[in-house]
């Protein structure tokens, strides 16, 4: 196999598949290396809005294919710290709605055209190290197999490894801040008919995160937890919460009463969107979790790992057409998301600081139910970027301000 390409793209899931599909229809010599070996689990909540699945289609993925193993939402629950419950409809249209597809199929199907579409594909290969120079990057790769290792040759490399990213850490892009990261917990559990609401917890013990119940069939869900991640918590720290949650919290035990666990917990750590710090270097881009591209109240990265590995596929493209891949040649894709993704992220945060405070959080569902522009911010996390105008609308801070006395 030729081990020399233009690009190379570290990591398989949504972000770097997409990547490498969108890399190689422009005519890019692309490698696609990921450790794992094909299809794989993957720790998630598998939410599936619909704004993803329009961006699949233009990957060649259909509605039909998507959801063969999923289940398609139409409605979705939230219940807050003291119990008020909010609900929203699915207002999309039949051919636009949301989902909850378990990510070892949605990975996989990804994955098979990415693997169709790369000039060389290295599954069952993890990164060692990688050594810059002077026009290209060697990457070190092991066979987890047979243990031989391989040099892969790369004039840029796309990091799309997830929230531990190898390639942010080797080429010291994008510290990880505690500060910054949830960290993440889920397991499938087989029961009665779970509907087609997806239902989410603001358990006071996991605020600012929450404790999730999504059908990804009619008698399975993914359970999970996300919260803050804690440094002085001992490790299992999290699975012992979840079970705490899942055993005492008497709005969830109805939905799971005759449920049982199917297969192990899985974890994930979840870098923020609030991380600071560049997405880019000398030839070097992070996309998706690897980039910190994740919700800070809802968890949410599928939709951004796509739209992020879209737009990183378009500046290499360029910045290798032009023979300089330099990081002010790539600086397009560090503006892009400066300005697409990051104001929806930084005024979200707002909000996960209201949620980070018990007397708060059980403050906003209240008046969530109350008044309908409250409800709207709920809305809007959950289904789309939210809008700036949110903040700026007086109605919502009366209502925060009255809550208040």
């Amino acid at each position: 196999m030729d081990k020399i390409f233009q690009a190379a793209v570290i990591g398989a899931g949504p972000a770097g598949a997409s990547a490498t599909l969108y890399l190689a229809r422009q005519g890019v010599r692309v490698a696609l290396i990921d450790q794992a070996i094909f299809p794989r689990d993957k720790a998630c909540g598998d939410g599936i809005p619909f704004k993803t699945v329009r961006l699949l289609e233009e990957l060649g993925i259909s509605r039909d294919a998507l959801f063969a193993n999923g289940k398609q939402i139409s409605r979705m629950q939230l219940f807050g710290p003291r119990g008020t419950l909010l609900e929203f409809t699915d207002q999309t249209g039949a051919g636009g709605k949301n989902g909850c597809i378990p990510r070892k199929h949605f990975d996989n199907l990804l994955f098979e055209k990415a693997a169709q579409s790369c000039t060389g594909l290295f599954q069952g290969h993890r990164l060692i190290d990688l050594q810059k120079r002077s026009d290209h990057y060697d990457l070190i790769v092991k066979d987890k197999n047979s243990g031989r290792k391989v040099t892969v040759q790369a004039r840029l490399i796309i990091g799309a490894d997830g929230g531990n990213s190898r390639v942010a850490r080797l080429t010291n892009l994008l510290p990880r801040d505690a500060a910054h990261h949830f960290d993440g917990l889920r397991g499938y559990y087989l029961g009665e008919n779970f509907g087609d609401a997806i239902r989410i917890f603001y358990d006071p013990r996991v605020l600012p995160g929450y404790v999730w119940i999504f059908p990804v069939a009619d008698n399975m869900a993914n359970v999970g937890i996300m919260t803050r991640r804690k440094k002085e918590k001992q490790p299992g720290w999290l699975q012992d919460l979840f079970y705490e949650v899942l055993n005492t919290n008497s709005l969830l035990r109805p939905f799971l009463q005759s449920a049982q666990p199917v297969g192990p917990l899985r974890g994930a750590p979840m870098p923020l969107g609030t991380l600071k710090g560049s997405r880019t270097g000398d030839g070097v881009m992070l996309i998706g979790d690897a980039a910190g591209f994740i919700h800070p109240v809802t968890g949410g990265g599928i939709y951004w790992a796509i739209l992020s590995a879209k737009k990183a596929a378009q500046v290499a493209a360029q910045a290798l057409s032009r023979n300089d891949v330099s990081q002010a040649s790539l600086r397009e894709y560090e503006r892009w998301w400066r300005r697409t993704i990051q104001p929806g992220f930084k005024y979200s945060a707002r909000l996960l600081g209201l949620l980070s405070d018990q007397k708060n959080a059980g403050r906003i569902f209240p008046l969530a139910a109350k008044y309908q522009p409250v409800a709207n911010l709920f809305g809007a996390l959950y289904g789309k970027q939210l809008p700036r105008l949110v903040w700026l609308n007086p109605f919502f801070w009366k209502a925060v301000l009255l809550s208040r006395q």
